[in-house]
């Protein structure tokens, strides 16, 4: 599934996964969204850096630079 995101939207998603690292201290935040988690873990820290990195490569295939 490819989605297209403009380069605002991309960034907010990036300092969202980056801040939800950082809050990750906090051993109650997965509870905080836990409708979010009924099916799944949530993502560890090295999964969210990694995808981040797909983020941040995929920018010139699937981030487009559409200003909305």
């Amino acid at each position: 599934m490819q989605i297209e995101l403009s380069a605002r939207e991309a960034a907010q998603l990036l300092a969202a996964l980056r801040n939800w690292q950082t809050d990750s201290l906090n051993e109650d935040l997965p509870d905080a969204f836990a409708g979010h988690f009924e099916d799944h873990e949530p993502l560890s820290d090295e999964e969210i850096d990694g995808l981040c990195e797909r983020l941040n490569f995929a920018e010139g295939q699937v981030v487009k630079g559409a200003a909305y």
